[in-house]
């Protein structure tokens, strides 16, 4: 079964320059409180609205991410699409509660 994902394109511009964050998640995943060890939380319920812009696949996500700068990924799915444009790999990530969590940043 292809799995969607929710992709969003978050962009602020400041002194002049244009900041751009990319924010993805598993489409099964959006809207649920992930608790992990150590009091570690991520609650994708009341940061629904960071993830969810479009939903894609995970080759469109792909193309989407080509070149990003700064990105952030949830997810099995998420993060295997996103391992097709950029340097991830879902063992570089932290996990909550079995739900990997991976930010990247081109420096």
């Amino acid at each position: 079964m292809l799995e969607l994902i929710w992709v969003k394109v978050h962009e602020r511009s400041f002194k002049g320059q244009t900041r751009t964050v990319i924010a993805a998640c598993d489409a099964r995943l959006l809207g649920k409180v992930l608790k992990g060890r150590n009091g570690v939380v991520l609650n994708l319920k009341l940061h629904r609205a960071f993830y969810e812009g479009e939903k894609v696949n995970g080759m469109e996500l792909a193309e989407i991410l080509k070149g990003a700068i700064n990105v952030n990924l949830v997810g099995d799915e998420t993060i295997a699409a996103a391992s097709k444009a950029l340097p991830v790999k879902k063992e570089y990530a932290k996990k909550i509660a079995g739900v990997p969590h991976l930010q990247f940043y081109r420096i």
